[in-house]
C-alpha cells in the first residue's frame, strides 16, 4: 500500500493581496520511486489550480525553484 503523499499548505496573511507574491523552496527528487511534486494555488474557496509541477528522478542535485503567486487568493501547497 502506498504512503499517503505530504502536504505543505502555506496561507498569504491577510494584507495587501494586489502586491505582487512569490514562493522560493527548494527541492531534491533522486530514485526510482518519486513521484511528482507539485505547487498549488487556491483563491479563496475555489478550486486548485497548479502553478508548476516536476516529476520522476532529476538526479542527485538540490534545485531552487521561485514562482510568482497570482495577486488574489489566500492559499499554496
Amino acid at each position: 500500500m502506498r504512503a499517503p503523499r505530504p502536504q505543505i499548505k502555506l496561507l498569504r496573511p491577510p494584507g495587501d493581496l494586489m502586491a505582487a507574491s512569490f514562493v522560493t523552496f527548494s527541492y531534491h527528487m533522486y530514485g526510482n520511486a518519486i513521484d511528482t511534486l507539485r505547487l498549488e494555488y487556491r483563491a479563496d474557496g475555489g478550486a486548485w489550480t497548479e502553478l508548476w509541477s516536476e516529476s520522476g528522478d532529476q538526479g542527485d542535485a538540490w534545485f531552487t525553484e521561485e514562482q510568482g503567486l497570482p495577486a488574489y487568493g489566500s492559499a499554496i501547497a
